[in-house]
């Protein structure tokens, strides 16, 4: 089920309308989330959404070479993914033009926070978190694991063996441990806890849900 145009997290955006502008496919995998404000556009190549994707409000897609998202994967609002920069430029004294555009693709489970930039030729592996406001700007597989927290502009790594916990459950749970234990900066989760992902079952439960 694709839902588009619904209220996902509570930015002003999410009240403007969704503009999709589809030269080429649009291909989605299975279920996905599409807030308001959102600006799809297939310009000369495929966007690939993975299955259980969630797309923020005000968000920008624009494909020139190709975009694909992993399944599994957030991106917050106000973020933008652009797989080219339009325009070329030239170097007066070489002569040299670079291409304007290269594909992007974002890993599984990736969590692109608010006001993030993807551009041309970014490539993440899965798991990977982005600080708000950070520029990705190139293949960060060659350069660091899955699970990186990326933060900067350009974006650099600043932490490793790090994943979003997507189940609300989980959240809950985790949640209820820390005002038990008088909040504190930090809990250990169980190795169950650590080891618990969503079911397909439960993804689609969620994502199946009519509101």
């Amino acid at each position: 089920m694709i839902k588009i145009g619904k209220n996902i997290d509570g930015h002003y955006s999410h009240n403007l309308p969704v503009e999709l502008i589809l030269s080429q496919k649009l291909i989605f995998q299975g279920y996905a989330w599409i807030s308001g404000g959102t600006m799809i556009e297939t310009y000369r190549s495929t966007i690939d959404i993975g299955n259980f994707c969630v797309i923020g409000s005000g968000t920008m897609l624009k494909s020139e070479s190709g975009i694909i998202l992993g399944n599994l994967t957030r991106i917050a609002y106000c973020s933008t993914i652009m797989d080219t920069n339009v325009h070329f430029i030239k170097n007066t004294k070489t002569g040299k033009v670079n291409n304007s555009s290269a594909p992007i693709s974002i890993g599984i489970g990736c969590w692109i926070n608010a006001f993030s930039f993807i551009s041309k030729g970014a490539i993440l592996p899965n798991h990977c978190i982005t600080a708000r406001n950070s520029m990705v700007n190139k293949d960060y597989s060659t350069v660091c694991p899955p699970g990186t927290f990326l933060a900067g502009e350009p974006a650099k790594p600043i932490a490793s063996n790090l994943q979003r916990i997507f189940s609300s459950q989980s959240e809950q749970h985790i949640r209820e441990q820390f005002r038990l234990n008088g909040n504190p900066e930090t809990i250990t989760l169980s190795e169950e806890m650590l080891l618990t992902e969503e079911s397909t079952e439960d993804l689609e439960a969620v994502f199946g849900y009519i509101y």
